[in-house]
């Protein structure tokens, strides 16, 4: 039976560091976190600059870290455009070769002061370590609503998940570092027009001797009408680098949240073992009100029921930095030590609105 251990890491970079004051929680009050929604009447007011890329001073740092020196260089655009937008950026190193890495961001089209297209998942990618980079704004895959996650297996094959223009959930794979791609259907497309397959997340067995290497996981939350599953997390696997999905599995019910469950994160083990940690919101419209946490140790087939492994009411940060409409959460993040004589100790990190700093839960099972 698991047991928590609760811990604090504190973070001295203003980026990371959430007060409560610095929150409005009246200003987020809708579910849908992910689909990208393009405002037609928004114009940059002009004069205004403030969205230009400002270069970051071309200095090395060093720092120490566990003994050896790291060498931190500064801040880089690997795909600078001028007529189009990046953001939410996610990236993924390729287990067995480091030279190759995979990112994707939110991307449309931009003239200077207003949007015009919505491309969905912009894809970029480096085989020199980074010294290089090629890339598409606009997927070569097709367009699609966004949310990206970039996942790289070690078998070579490169994947970017997204939000179906249907509501659904797609998957773009490649074999060939992305000289080809191929897509599939994750998550069906619900029938209804304001139904959602929102928040998704995806990650790979990348553990060497794994039973279930190069397995594929993705999850998100189903807003779907009448569905049994509806504002809960449903998760699906595939064995074949993608090309084809198991049947979604509610893997959340067992919290039993008083609203919806959201905001999936998903790590894997060194013994194939499946993680997964959400958002629970009881309390909607609010913050978060617990972190949940479910274990799948057969590839993903089957799950114990989940259980809530922090507990505290309106605990989250969920809501608008002011004075801006930069969205805010306390949506987990799975980080996984090294193998341990307990052979392996997960911790989910959240953030926590109470004081400033990053809350981490430590399971040790």
């Amino acid at each position: 039976m698991a047991f928590l251990r609760f811990a604090f890491l504190f973070i001295f970079l203003s980026g990371l560091i959430i007060a409560q004051e610095t929150i409005d929680p009246n200003k987020d009050n809708a579910k849908f976190w992910s689909k990208i929604m393009i405002d037609q009447n928004f114009i940059t007011a002009a004069g205004d600059n403030s969205f230009i890329y400002i270069p970051a001073p071309n200095v090395n740092r060093h720092l120490r870290v566990a003994g050896a020196e790291a060498t931190l260089y500064p801040n880089f655009r690997p795909f600078p455009t001028t007529n189009s937008t990046q953001s939410e950026l996610s990236i993924d190193v390729h287990p067995l070769d480091m030279n190759i890495l995979l990112l994707s961001a939110n991307s449309t089209s931009w003239n200077g002061s207003t949007i015009g297209t919505l491309y969905g998942t912009g894809t970029y990618l480096t085989t020199n370590g980074g010294t290089n980079w090629t890339g598409w704004d606009d997927p070569p895959y097709g367009r699609n609503s966004g949310d990206p996650v970039s996942v790289i297996a070690p078998n070579g094959y490169m994947h970017v998940g997204y939000i179906h223009n249907s509501g659904g959930q797609g998957v773009a794979s490649s074999s060939n570092n992305g000289v080809n791609w191929t897509t599939s259907q994750a998550g069906p497309n619900p029938a209804g027009s304001s139904d959602l397959l929102d928040k998704n997340h995806m990650t790979v067995d990348k553990t060497p001797g794994s039973p279930y290497a190069n397995r594929l996981y993705n999850a998100w939350t189903a807003f779907v009408t009448g569905s049994p599953n509806n504002e809960m997390i449903e998760l699906v696997w595939s064995s074949n680098n993608g090309q084809t999905w198991s049947t979604p599995k509610n893997i959340s019910a067992a919290v039993a949240s008083g609203s919806h469950d959201q905001g999936i994160n998903l790590s894997t083990g060194p013994n194939g073992e499946v993680y997964a940690a959400w958002a629970i919101y009881d309390a909607w419209p609010g913050g978060e009100d617990a972190i949940g946490f479910a274990k799948s140790t057969d590839g993903g087939v089957t799950w114990a029921p989940a259980t809530r492994a922090y507990s505290a009411l309106n605990f989250g940060i969920r809501g608008n930095l002011k004075p801006t409409s930069i969205r805010v959460s306390s949506f987990p993040l799975w980080l996984l030590t090294e193998p341990t004589d307990r052979e392996e100790e997960p911790f989910i990190l959240h953030g926590h609105k109470e004081v400033s700093l990053l809350q981490v839960v430590t399971l040790i099972s």
